[in-house]
């Protein structure tokens, strides 16, 4: 979806009226500052922030802006929390650099559909070596997560994906933290098996 980091970008540190910015209608001078912000929207799109603010534009990237043709792509994609950072071959690396100092664009994963449970990082922080066909956003602009990324890739078909680096462990505090989460839910709490699991994780 893309409203939440075009609208960080656009509002953010302006005196633009938020209220009206999310409901419309907008002026021309509010709709140039979208055609600058996200440059290659469609005019489709265009016209229904124009018309209902952001609430009207509820939609996948990929229909409101021009992507390149579908491909065969591989590289390092790294799973955050409130992150997904692809890096394409050869990259050996892949870290979040701030906007003016990369020497190469920043690029937000998308999958288009849930990854299959086999492909499916059991938590946030690890590395992946992936390969799938996918689309891009043709210009670059304001994507992602607060709007932070230069593109945003829409995985159409993933081919493979395999563990890099293994998610960081969690530390003792926040499995204690789980413990009495859990022990406050009836369900989890009658579970022993999860229970005897974070007793483990905490004697390690």
């Amino acid at each position: 979806m893309i409203v939440a980091g075009l609208a960080q970008v656009i509002v953010d540190g302006d005196d633009i009226d938020e209220h009206r910015f999310e409901n419309g209608p907008l002026n021309d001078a509010e709709v140039q500052r979208i055609r600058e912000a996200a440059p290659g929207m469609t005019e489709t799109c265009v016209a229904k922030l124009r018309t209902g603010g952001t609430k009207a534009l509820q939609a996948p990237t990929a229909e409101c802006f021009q992507m390149t043709a579908s491909q065969r792509w591989s590289g390092l994609w790294r799973n955050d929390f409130e992150g997904s950072l692809f890096c394409p071959a050869p990259a050996k690396t892949c870290g979040y650099v701030a906007r003016g100092r990369r020497s190469e664009p920043s690029i937000w994963l998308d999958f288009g559909r849930p990854p299959s449970a086999e492909f499916s990082p059991k938590q946030h922080g690890g590395l992946y070596a992936v390969e799938f066909i996918g689309r891009r956003t043709a210009i670059p602009g304001h994507h992602g997560h607060m709007g932070v990324f230069d593109a945003e890739m829409i995985v159409d078909q993933l081919i493979s994906m395999k563990e890099i680096e293994a998610p960081p462990r969690p530390s003792k505090a926040d499995i204690k933290a789980m413990k009495r989460e859990c022990l406050a839910t009836p369900g989890c709490a009658r579970d022993k098996e999860m229970m005897n699991a974070l007793d483990d994780e905490l004697k390690k």
